[in-house]
């Protein structure tokens, strides 16, 4: 059944449960009131106009709201155990359906390969550009999960070759020399259908690429807490879509996707961008699970890449 419904499981998932929460929550006023009746009757024993006098009662209606307030942290506190204890099963649960996603998605086009069959260029791009939403989804709902932001959002920016120069002036260059630039090719579904009519590419040297190229030797994770800010110090290449949706992205985490293909050898194969709408969002904190999530996609792009290799030379 997997591991989501665990906090309902044995005597903790009991306590956090509606029933058990009441019921440990009313444990410490029943016992009080128990203990201080108890107490009151042994004394009226002796002197049975206690029962009924003022300091009596004070005292009474003390322990009573003492005893409340206690049984109020308590329910507070197996509440907030259920809700931590639910989200980290969430959290783990989209960890396993991202691996599980991409592992199913190359095991598909793996199995037609070593059955020698041809798969066609178009189709296993169209597969790739599925994974990549997939993917996105499930990296936004991870940050969304951790930083209880809702506003979380993720792109995945692929590096392509330049295609609008004529055929003959491609030839005239050094294969080194082509031009490579990151193309947007998926986004989760909370930022705006129509971005996809006014991206743009951004080239190898652009900001991002070349702070990963020259200052970090593609690793690491870069934070902008400000994205204006950053766009103002040139840290940030400017596009159309920064300045048309400026209230879609106030901050964001960039991880380069390095792995190893046939046709680049080792190389950054593109970016994976996290953004929320507030700004000063992330920190240090979440790069690990940034870096994660960057390494397997990158992986499963690569894979594909090779697909594509491997299926050209069965086509042969």
């Amino acid at each position: 059944m997997g591991g989501r419904p665990y906090w309902k499981i044995g005597f903790v998932g009991f306590l956090v449960r509606p029933a058990g929460a009441i019921l440990t929550a009313a444990t410490p006023i029943s016992l009080a009131l128990i203990n201080l009746w108890s107490r009151r009757a042994e004394t009226a024993q002796d002197d049975p106009s206690v029962l009924f006098s003022v300091t009596t009662a004070n005292v009474f209606w003390n322990v009573v709201a003492i005893a409340a307030l206690l049984s109020l942290l308590l329910f507070l506190a197996l509440r907030y155990l259920k809700r931590r204890t639910i989200r980290s099963l969430d959290i783990k649960y989209g960890l396993h359906s991202f691996a599980h996603e991409i592992r199913d998605e190359q095991a598909k086009i793996g199995c037609l390969i070593e059955k020698g069959e041809w798969i066609g260029k178009e189709k296993l791009e169209t597969q790739l550009q599925s994974l990549l939403w997939l993917s996105c989804e499930r990296v936004a709902e991870h940050f969304r999960l951790l930083l209880n932001d809702e506003s979380i959002g993720a792109s995945i920016r692929l590096a392509s070759r330049e295609d609008t120069e004529d055929t003959e002036d491609k030839e005239d260059k050094e294969e080194d020399e082509d031009p490579v630039f990151y193309k947007t090719y998926a986004r989760s579904r909370n930022f705006s259908l129509s971005r996809s009519k006014t991206t743009e590419a951004i080239p190898r040297d652009g900001a991002t690429p070349r702070i990963f190229d020259s200052q970090t030797s593609g690793a690491g994770v870069l934070i902008y807490d400000d994205i204006q800010f950053a766009l103002m110090c040139g840290k940030l290449s400017p596009t159309k879509n920064f300045e048309l949706y400026k209230d879609e992205i106030a901050s964001m985490m960039v991880a380069p996707m390095n792995a190893w293909t046939k046709q680049a050898g080792e190389d950054m194969l593109g970016l994976l961008y996290v953004t929320s709408k507030s700004t000063k969002v992330f920190t240090e904190k979440y790069v690990d699970s940034m870096l994660f999530f960057a390494d397997g996609i990158a992986s499963a792009v690569a894979c594909h890449f090779n697909y594509i290799g491997l299926s050209d030379e069965i086509r042969k």
